[in-house]
């Protein structure tokens, strides 16, 4: 079974603890191709500091157009396109130092529909922790 949304690293168990509170998509008909807008509304409910991933899942064929996450209304990671080892050299570093930080990724060999990590953060011991992640795709 494949789980999506945020999901503490290393304990599918504890998904709960970042229910997704609210959803809204809206599309754009641009010519011949159609643009999805996702936002995604969850709090947290961990009583430890936990470091997790959000998936979401996308067909093949998908190409990802915008993304930015919005933590407790202050954090924002926005979505930038860059070398890919540069992006991951930068996330690491981000991460090593404290940091929101998100890398976006999508590896698919077999062309079947992938979970998608879009960004990886630690929750701070915040049990009120909001979090918005608001993606565009076609």
């Amino acid at each position: 079974m494949t789980f999506f949304g945020i999901i503490p690293l290393g304990d599918l168990k504890l998904r709960d603890e970042y229910p997704l509170v609210k959803a809204a998509c809206n599309y754009v008909i641009e010519d011949v191709y159609s643009v999805a807008n996702l936002v995604q509304y969850y709090s947290a409910n961990a009583s430890l500091d936990r470091d997790v991933d959000y998936y979401f899942p996308l067909p093949p064929d998908a190409a990802v157009c915008a993304f930015k996450a919005v933590v407790d209304d202050t954090t924002v990671i926005k979505g930038q396109v860059k070398e890919k080892e540069q992006a991951k050299r930068d996330y690491q570093e981000a991460v090593a130092a404290g940091k929101y930080a998100g890398l976006l990724e999508k590896e698919a060999a077999d062309g079947k529909p992938i979970p998608l990590p879009l960004f990886a953060c630690e929750t701070y011991n915040n049990p009120g922790l909001q979090c918005s992640v608001f993606l565009s795709g076609m």
